[in-house]
């Protein structure tokens, strides 16, 4: 059996989310923004990347939303958080480390990783 899905029948943010969710790995550590962003993320989480690990710009570290946040600071990113954190610091520890990916607004996939 093939992995097939009929594009042509996506709109432009459905395939968006399918391409960019493609691109995140199991054990990676995703930074994320809400929107089309965090439904690749949770898509990659939910099919074949179960240990990526999500982290909000509000702070949320290792998220799992039940559903899609509508906002940074929507409950549902924090429902199956295992930390929370100060957002300024968690992005710098992050961007210094240079360890992780992004999935921006644009959802433009950049990595710091080697």
């Amino acid at each position: 059996m093939t992995d097939v899905v009929a594009t042509e029948a996506l709109t432009e943010d459905e395939r968006m989310v399918l391409l960019a969710a493609r691109e995140l790995r199991d054990g990676e550590t995703c930074f994320v923004g809400v929107g089309v962003p965090s439904l690749a993320a949770m898509l990659a989480k939910r099919t074949h990347a179960p240990d990526l690990v999500l982290i909000y710009e509000s702070g949320a570290i290792d998220a799992d939303p039940p559903q899609p946040p509508l906002s940074t600071g929507s409950p549902s990113i924090v429902a199956n958080t295992s930390m929370l954190g100060c957002s300024r610091r968690c992005s710098q520890a992050i961007w210094t480390a240079g360890c992780c990916r992004a999935l921006r607004s644009t959802v433009t996939v950049t990595s710091t990783a080697p």
